[in-house]
């Protein structure tokens, strides 16, 4: 939970001072980093962990949350002029009966969402009941602490394409989400959850995420 963090320069200090050795060989000691690193992979991976640790862009991380958040963000720089706020938000079914296409995307990157003619690219997201507390603390620590509320935005756009459970089942046909709940309901059940409180200030970006990645 967010109001739980031990900060991070806490948890440095302690494996400074301390005598013990979490290596990868004998030769080698991680650092917390790394070993912060091995266990969001470990716990979270389902959320799109990117592969490569950059230190540089840890450095001044908060807490775990912060780190977690860090790991899922994508390092691309992000150009806050080119959003367009749009009213509406389109579901999967009309997107799809207006000729919109689905595809699943090959990136492990949430955020690398493309829209090209015609075809809208989505990578694969895990739903999963963990999922809402870690992804609800990851949340409200973006919309408090954050210039830039790309993850917040993120989940915004995934509840108004699976608004309904039919909405979940045509991107569970495209493999686009992969279902562990089993339950369409459940599922939107759990966004509503994750967005509560958040909708109301936050109005949908729906298209800066085809802004920020389209080829």
């Amino acid at each position: 939970m967010l109001e739980n963090q031990l900060p991070f320069f806490i948890l440095e200090d302690f494996i400074h001072d301390t005598h013990i050795n979490v290596s990868s060989n004998k030769y080698e000691k991680l650092s917390l980093l790394e070993i912060t690193r091995g266990l969001t992979k470990l716990r979270w991976g389902y959320l799109g962990i990117e592969e490569s640790l950059d230190e540089s862009k840890y450095s001044k991380v908060d807490h775990l949350v912060d780190f977690l958040r860090c790991s899922i963000v994508p390092s691309k720089s992000i150009e806050k002029d080119r959003e367009e706020i749009l009213t509406t938000s389109p579901s999967v079914t009309k997107l799809h009966q207006a000729g919109v296409k689905f595809k699943l995307g090959s990136s492990k990157n949430l955020f690398d969402i493309r829209f090209k003619n015609g075809i809208l690219e989505i990578p694969r997201i895990t739903i999963c009941s963990p999922m809402k507390y870690v992804v609800k603390n990851m949340l409200a620590f973006e919309k408090s602490q954050s210039e830039v509320h790309l993850l917040n935005h993120y989940f915004i756009l995934i509840r108004c394409l699976a608004k309904t459970p039919k909405n979940v089942e045509l991107l569970v046909q495209h493999e686009i989400i992969h279902n562990r709940l089993g339950d369409g309901e459940q599922m939107s059940s759990i966004f509503i959850a994750l967005l509560n409180g958040l909708l109301s200030i936050s109005i949908l970006h729906i298209f800066t995420f085809l802004y920020w990645w389209k080829s």
